[in-house]
């Protein structure tokens, strides 16, 4: 298992290297599937070794992608697609996994729209998702939800969903250590370009710079 947050070089001599690689994203929906629970970054224990009935149906899954993959039948999207999610699948039930953030929370007062909204917002902040988007997805315009927040939680949407991404910053800064990402690196991941003003802006969050937190790995 090789985490996602780093390069890696492969320097290999008469031998051949087979591997399987997930886009983060999808494998973070796929999860959510399976655990019925919102899509969220995941830690693999690398520590742990997988069951020996697990790894026997991971490799039988993946003989059968395969033939599918790489047969010589012209592959359709929906094929390549469900060969995808059932590869994910078997993955995630061969090697032990946790996910990085708890339950999407919900302000007290949050109901209705409002709540289906903030719902909304914790799984797909990873996107580009915006203010309209979310109105869109709950049913009201953008001004009847700018007033549903302010009526419910005192805050806009767009002040929700950004805190949202910084809490998802601050998480995974606490899991990882320096040397394995770097503050720049995750903060560009979740939508933040302006090092200066995000390190401002999460300071006046947390009470810490983001440095402060991937430096104090808990």
């Amino acid at each position: 298992m090789f985490p996602s947050e780093r390069p890696y070089r492969f320097d290999l001599a008469d031998v051949r290297q087979n591997v399987v690689q997930f886009d983060r994203r999808t494998l973070e929906r796929t999860a959510a599937e399976l655990h019925g629970t919102e899509p969220a970054p995941l830690v693999f224990d690398r520590a742990a070794l997988p069951r020996r009935q697990d790894v026997r149906a991971w490799n039988a899954e993946l003989r059968e992608t395969a033939q599918v993959v790489l047969g010589s039948t012209p592959l359709t999207p929906l094929a390549m697609a469900e060969a995808r999610r059932r590869t994910a699948v078997a993955m995630l039930r061969t090697f032990p996994h946790r996910t990085l953030a708890p339950a999407a929370p919900v302000p007290v007062g949050a109901r209705g729209r409002v709540q289906q909204a903030i719902e909304y917002m914790h799984a797909n902040a990873d996107d580009p998702t915006t203010t309209t988007d979310v109105a869109e997805h709950v049913g009201l315009s953008v001004r009847g939800l700018q007033q549903g927040f302010q009526r419910q939680v005192g805050t806009s949407p767009n002040a929700m969903l950004r805190g949202i991404r910084f809490d998802r910053v601050r998480t995974e800064l606490r899991y990882h250590s320096v040397g394995e990402t770097t503050v720049a690196a995750v903060s560009r991941q979740w939508g933040f370009a302006h090092a200066g003003r995000f390190s401002s802006a999460y300071a006046k969050r947390f009470g810490e710079l983001p440095s402060e937190t991937l430096r104090a790995r808990r």
